[in-house]
């Protein structure tokens, strides 16, 4: 008899401590370790090699020798001759982790003592007023913006950072001014009055930011935070005078109220499955091939299988643009035939996953070449392909294939886009000697290349150059993008430039030969970027790792006892996790909250999960089941296995529909807001603890 394993709340290793709020200098509850040593972290084998020019590491160096004595003009040569000759390139600060020149240089300096920070502000403070001038009398913001970066610790770069916010925000780009005022936040009171600009008001502007995102739950923390410690500020608004914490709170009412009339709130609690709305199953034939998680517009779905594009109605599952013929497939791009490229098995994970933007949808027409054993990677990989889904029923807008740009160059995709405004970035391999990973930013419009910036090589147990077979994998944060790859390394890229703005490895166990030869056990190893953190579970372990977006400090390790985890992003405050198990981390902590699981071959995890408002929708291999995000209770059990001949596989939740993917097809159920019951006497199964110890946590500050 199966039998469920009940959530587990876990009692806290370490006792709480509070760490500082980077929006407002105040706190953000934080799980630490009084108890675990922070140390050093060891040299271990890098599976990347990264440029990191050894002039400029030595430059930076000897500069710290020089100001270990108080020699603060010599200091300032070397590192301010870096900072003008080579601001981007990366140094290594610790072992495999590094970060660019220019804010190394400044972690340096704003570290000096109050002798060292005066002859600092002797050389530079003139010289960052006139270049803000400069750029707000041309009103260049790319220049203002460089003026921000360059010389944070100076009035002149304060207020460029400050007006550079002010633009973001007045064109509507609220994930950009925060990521360029909260460093602002983070000084000294001082340090922001000496460009008269009042911490209230910054402070301020980070909560309208939150409310600006409809990220409701953490502007109400914040607001908590800023009544606490600025209960008397005042300021202006919206052209409107007042106390600060008044103004905000109407303005946090105002904007949930808009919200509610226009339909633009999270799912609310208490969704239930209200049965199946229709299945659409695949051939034996072309079982073997790979099914993407599918992407939505609201209307349709779309997902890729093998070398098409398929496009399906959310509410019938019928081709979303009918042709009238009765072997419809709902086909809107087929691949042209590549002798190199052979269609993966199918997987059941967001590998392939297509991404729907702007009337306009964006996919990997297949899975990478290198989808496979070593010995059988092709040279030439799948086109990058554009399609209309606004006004022109699927049809190609622009493809990026053999006979494009990036292939001329042997580049090729090698992992799911992203897209945003007018622009789609995506990872990409470099096929021929020297072997690169790499970072493309490509016009929406027509896929013209924008930029394409190599971020490291991948190399072999000799120290070789090496060509592995996995994929890359993105997620936007800010104004940055974070590229997971398959080596034991993540870094930032900029978003606008391209500029690799940090990047840090960590020892990596690749993926056994049995995974390696099967394709179909592969699993999404995707970032979730949440509140200045990024987080990622290298899918050939239970291992899940956490960097503080804007440095890429590292802030905790946890091995869960699991293989092949995936995040499915953070719900109630905790990161789900789904292998075997499902499981809720703190985010910023990596201390374990609850875990589900059941005891049976058939009760393991089966794919990414749905994050429906504060609910769970995950899988088994048996069952669809809804779970309380904040508790880990289950809501209600839906047999899928038994009752539809469906195996588990990966959800999402779109419109009403939960779309579940799986190797045998795709189905859609029916989402309601009404309550439905646990299913089959499941909450009488009998329920035990789960008998594993307390995952390690390894916490560095």
């Amino acid at each position: 008899m199966r039998s469920a394993i009940r959530p587990e709340r876990q009692r806290p290793l370490t006792r709480r401590r509070r760490v500082p709020w980077p929006q407002a200098g105040l706190a953000l509850v934080v799980l630490g370790a009084a108890s675990i040593a922070v140390a050093q972290p060891p040299r271990f084998r890098q599976l990347v090699a990264v440029e990191a020019p050894a002039d400029v590491a030595k430059s930076i160096a000897a500069a710290e020798e020089f100001a270990a004595d108080a020699r603060w003009d010599d200091a300032l040569d070397l590192l301010l001759t870096v900072q003008d000759t080579r601001p981007g390139a990366l140094v290594e600060v610790q072992p495999g982790r590094y970060m660019q020149a220019r804010g190394r240089i400044q972690t340096i300096i704003a570290a000096w003592p109050a002798g060292g920070l005066d002859a600092y502000r002797r050389r530079v403070d003139a010289r960052a007023a006139a270049l803000r001038d400069v750029a707000i009398a041309e009103w260049d913001p790319t220049r203002l913006r460089e003026v921000a970066v360059a010389y944070p610790l100076t009035p002149g770069g304060i207020d460029a950072a400050w007006r550079m916010g002010e633009h973001l925000w007045r064109r509507g780009n609220a994930a950009g001014a925060r990521d360029v005022w909260e460093p602002l936040a983070r000084l000294a009171d001082r340090e922001s009055d000496a460009a008269g600009i009042r911490q209230s008001d910054l402070l301020a502007r980070l909560i309208l930011c939150s409310i600006a995102e409809r990220d409701f739950e953490r502007a109400d923390w914040e607001l908590a935070m800023f009544r606490e410690r600025r209960p008397e500020s005042d300021g202006t608004l919206g052209g409107v005078a007042g106390p600060l914490p008044e103004l905000l709170e109407q303005a946090l009412a105002e904007a949930r109220e808009w919200a509610a009339d226009t339909g633009d709130t999270p799912i609310a609690d208490g969704v239930a499955i209200d049965g199946l709305a229709w299945i659409r199953s695949l051939q034996a034939a072309e079982s073997h091939r790979a099914l993407s998680w599918p992407a939505t517009d609201g209307r349709n779905l779309f997902l890729v299988r093998g070398g098409a594009i398929i496009g399906l109605s959310l509410a019938t599952g019928e081709p979303a643009w009918p042709s009238g013929d009765p072997d419809d497939a709902g086909i809107l791009y087929r691949r042209p035939e590549n002798p190199f490229l052979r269609d993966a098995p199918a997987t059941g994970t967001p590998i392939l996953a297509p991404q729907a933007s702007g009337g306009r949808l964006f996919a990997v027409a297949g899975p990478s070449p290198s989808a496979g054993p070593v010995d059988r990677i092709a040279a030439v990989g799948p086109p990058l392909v554009a399609l209309d889904i606004a006004d022109g029923e699927g049809r190609l807008l622009w493809s990026q294939g053999i006979e494009g740009s990036l292939a001329r160059s042997d580049w090729f995709p090698s992992g799911p886009p992203v897209a945003s405004g007018g622009a789609v970035w995506v990872p990409l391999q470099r096929s021929e000697s020297p072997r690169k990973i790499g970072l493309a930013r490509l016009r929406a419009a027509d896929g013209q290349v924008d930029w394409l910036r190599p971020v490291c090589s991948p190399i072999g147990p000799a120290g070789e150059a090496m060509f592995q077979w996995e994929t890359q994998w993105l997620a936007p944060a800010g104004g940055r993008m974070i590229l997971a790859t398959p080596f034991g390394a993540v870094a930032a890229v900029n978003a606008d430039t391209g500029e690799t703005e940090w990047l840090t490895t960590f020892p990596y166990e690749p993926p056994p030969q049995a995974v390696r030869d099967h394709p179909e056990r592969m699993r999404s190893a995707a970032p979730v970027c949440w509140r200045g953190i990024v987080c990622v579970a290298p899918h050939a372990g239970g291992d899940i790792r956490a960097w503080e977006e804007r440095s890429g400090e590292p802030l905790w390790h946890v091995s869960l006892p699991e293989r092949g985890l995936q995040l499915a992003g953070v719900c109630r405050d905790g990161l789900i996790a789904s292998g075997r198990r499902l499981w809720s981390i703190d985010p910023a902590s990596g201390q374990v909250r609850w875990r589900l699981g059941f005891e049976d071959e058939d009760g393991a995890g089966a794919g990414v999960p749905a994050l429906i408002g504060s609910t769970i929708a995950w899988c088994t291999q048996r069952d669809l089941l809804l779970v309380d995000a904040a508790t880990g209770e289950l809501l209600q059990r839906m047999p899928i296995r038994e009752a539809y001949g469906l195996a588990g596989g990966d959800l999402r939740a779109a419109s009403g529909r939960l779309l579940l993917s799986s190797p045998a097809g795709l189905a859609a159920f029916r989402l309601s807001s009404k309550s439905v019951p646990i299913r089959d006497g499941l909450g009488n199964a009998r329920r035990k603890l789960l008998e594993e110890e307390q995952p390690r946590i390894e916490v560095r500050r």
